[in-house]
């Protein structure tokens, strides 16, 4: 069976096992090193009040202060988000892993504009595939959307401008033809 304890060094709550005793126990966080039976002398558990007790220490309601200098300020902890790379919310949303499926989804969006569409729908589409075969070879990478939204930008670009120029060629040459 396994005891929580709290770290001396960083506070955080350490799961030891209750046999553990004169061990050495190294935090994952802070890295300090103790033994279990340090952190309970120096952490005992604090006995339950009386009920008696326990109304006579109940806080007082709590009054305004007069200004902002009697705040205390709570401390922040910060938060690495490298260290984890499975919550990391900027990577979710611009996939700065993966610069092919990012540069895809930017050429589709700009594959629109008439004539440069021509060149950057093929692009967007390349870079797509390319984009997803990353994410298929590295899962940390991300970018899944924005890579399937470069292929079905720069492929419907690409079929509508170089369709459209085709049919352009064809009726011209036609046109030519019958006179």
């Amino acid at each position: 069976m396994a005891i929580l304890l709290n770290c001396p060094g960083c506070g955080s709550k350490l799961r030891v096992a209750d046999d553990a005793g004169e061990k050495k126990i190294k935090c994952p966080k802070c890295s300090a090193i103790t033994t279990a039976a340090a952190i309970e002398r120096t952490f005992a558990p604090p006995q339950a009040p009386t009920p008696t007790e326990a109304i006579a220490s109940s806080p007082a309601p709590r009054e305004e202060p007069d200004d902002d200098a009697d705040w205390e300020e709570s401390p922040q902890i910060a938060r690495d988000v490298r260290m984890n790379p499975a919550g990391d919310a900027v990577s979710t949303l611009i996939p700065y892993k993966n610069g092919r499926a990012l540069l895809a989804y930017y050429l589709g969006v700009f594959s629109f504009i008439p004539c440069v569409g021509m060149i950057l729908g093929p692009a967007a589409f390349i870079l797509g595939i390319l984009g997803m075969r990353y994410v298929k070879a590295n899962p940390t990478a991300k970018g899944t959307g924005h890579a399937i939204a470069g292929i079905v930008m720069g492929a419907l670009t690409s079929l509508l401008y170089w369709g459209l120029a085709l049919f352009v060629l064809v009726a011209g040459g036609l046109a030519a033809f019958n006179k």
